[in-house]
């Protein structure tokens, strides 16, 4: 899903990794979106590791799958839950350390959070706020396109074995692991979901993509690790979007007594 944002970019630099991370709607997104749009074959790059095999064990693939829908954002409704880590090798910047990740949805309302950045889109607006620029910005209501944020789950793994992924898992008491690998993709190296053995709820979700200048050097790969404490059917969304940030009278808003301190941002068009 691509947000187009206004042209005040000294205003809204600080919207900047917020609207990254819901144009992923959820992590993985960022790997399988590059799967929709590049359909050409991919291109030759240096071979790095001779001892790679491609193995995809059909069980393992099917597991994956099970696992797999249980974070699916295209969902009518959900909860997810967890700490978010992320280390890109070519740029120290944009590393994130075990932030708090929130993302709850139900129909075209949700509410997202990720550190010190919290998003959520009403019936009449939406609301970014910003806690460590102490900022808050107002935008229309947006609808959400779930086929925009996460293919459909039968192409998705249609894609991982028509390009080249080995597909393998273990298992104890405990949980399990199912490992998608690719060392040689230009854009998502490697994918791996750890899910609990007996409920097989999703507990980590792994991702190691390519940088796209030099996707055979490895030191440059960036990695996005989420822990995932709570994957629902059930959004609990009136919990998060009761939270009262902003007040209207009339055609004014003004922010609540507790983001006083706060710069209101209202690019309302109405």
């Amino acid at each position: 899903m691509k947000m187009k944002l206004p042209s005040d970019t000294r205003q809204l630099k600080f919207i900047g990794l917020t609207a990254i991370i819901l144009v992923l709607g959820f992590s993985s997104v960022l790997a399988w979106n590059s799967y929709q749009e590049n359909t050409k074959p991919l291109a030759k790059v240096k071979v790095v590791d001779t001892s790679y095999v491609n193995i995809v064990d059909t069980a393992q693939l099917r597991l994956f799958k099970t696992v797999y829908e249980k974070i699916d954002v295209n969902r009518a409704e959900f909860l997810i839950k967890g700490r978010l880590s992320t280390i890109d090798g070519a740029d120290s910047t944009q590393h994130i350390a075990n932030a708090n990740y929130v993302y709850s949805r139900k129909g075209n309302q949700f509410y997202f959070k990720l550190g010190d950045i919290e998003m959520s889109n009403g019936n009449e607006v939406s609301t970014y706020v910003d806690h460590k620029n102490l900022k808050v910005m107002l935008t229309p209501s947006k609808k959400v396109i779930p086929l925009a944020l996460m293919p459909d789950i039968n192409k998705l793994m249609k894609t991982i074995v028509d390009e080249g992924y080995s597909v393998t898992g273990t298992l104890n008491k405990v949980e399990g692991t199912v490992s998608l690998l690719n060392p040689y993709h230009l854009t998502c190296k490697e994918y791996k979901l750890v899910y609990d053995a007996t409920t097989l709820l999703p507990k980590r979700l792994y991702i190691r993509l390519s940088n796209f200048q030099e996707p055979e050097n490895k030191q440059k790969d960036k990695t996005i690790d989420l822990d995932l404490s709570l994957t629902s059917d059930e959004s609990h969304l009136n919990e998060f979007l009761a939270q009262q940030i902003v007040n209207k009278k009339g055609k004014d808003w003004t922010l609540s007594p507790a983001y006083s301190t706060y710069e209101l941002i209202n690019k309302l068009q109405f």
